[in-house]
């Protein structure tokens, strides 16, 4: 589980703008995001260390419901990363409903989902590449 949950850490600034500040919000509280799509990149950037609580079914919906919007206006180069990073996504907010609270169960859930790794470290490289060759910034977290 720490293997995948660290993964889940490490891909936060992935999660397409988690967490953005005003502007109107989606029916799960997510901020609706605006702007280009390295504005959302840059953005996500700015606020990615303030979403720490990965564990948290709220959290983790926002962050899904976020991630599906920028994956909506991805460019075609990128498209299909972003959709790979939602479908772990949303396997992992899944796995987070269903365990509720329970670390154990989360544990369990989230072994199931190893076999995501390479296919999400891989989606998680072309974005940043992305990013760095046509939005001017290196995403970083810490």
């Amino acid at each position: 589980m720490r293997k995948i949950a660290i993964g889940v850490l490490a891909g936060m600034f992935m999660l397409a703008a988690c967490g953005s500040s005003g502007g109107s919000k989606t029916s799960t509280g997510a901020p609706k995001l605006s702007g280009s799509f390295c504005d959302k990149a840059k953005q996500a950037e700015n606020d990615v260390n303030n979403n720490s609580d990965v564990t948290n079914q709220a959290t983790a919906q926002k962050d899904l419901d976020q991630l599906k919007q920028i994956a909506s206006s991805a460019p075609s180069e990128i498209k299909s990363d972003l959709n790979t990073l939602v479908d772990f996504f949303q396997k992992y907010t899944d796995a987070v409903k269903k365990a509720n609270g329970n670390e154990q169960a989360l544990a369990a859930s989230m072994a199931g989902l190893q076999g995501d790794e390479a296919g999400l470290k891989t989606a998680s490289q072309n974005i940043e590449n992305y990013l760095v060759q046509h939005c001017g910034f290196t995403p970083t977290t810490s």
